[in-house]
């Protein structure tokens, strides 16, 4: 994949069948991705209580949350999400394309408003579920 015009995040939901195939439905405008990396701080204290005391970390919690407003690349996947955002756990697979840079995806908690001029525009925060992997663009 060449290198990409657009700075908006593409967003392609999965349509949760056993085979999944992902569509393009939103570009996210006004958009933001985080990664997080949270250490435990495991500190303990030495034997020498005049000695310094280093602080000491393990892994922690991972995750990636995108959030934005979007709009409709195409209106019949908007439905699914609808769908997911209205299930019980509200979650589905996503693929996040972020231009110039690579593709997250994984499963993903969703949010979704559409705004009152219909369903053209709207907006969305996505929190990750579990382990998100990253391809990056070549």
């Amino acid at each position: 994949m060449g290198k990409q015009n657009s700075r908006g995040f593409l967003i392609k939901i999965g349509d949760g069948a056993g085979s999944e195939v992902f569509t393009a439905f939103a570009a996210l405008t006004a958009k933001s991705l985080k990664i997080g990396n949270e250490r435990v701080d495991v500190t303990t204290e030495g034997i020498d209580p005049t000695a310094a005391i280093w602080r000491e970390t393990i892994d922690g919690t991972k995750s990636v949350s995108v959030s934005g407003d979007y709009t409709l690349v195409k209106e019949v996947p908007e439905a699914r999400l609808m769908e997911v955002s209205m299930s019980k756990d509200a979650v589905a697979n996503f693929e996040i394309v972020v231009p110039n840079v690579g593709t997250f995806s994984g499963a993903f908690s969703v949010e979704a408003e559409v705004s009152g001029d219909g369903a053209v525009k709207g907006s969305m925060t996505m929190e990750s579920t579990g382990p998100v992997t990253f391809v990056a663009e070549s």
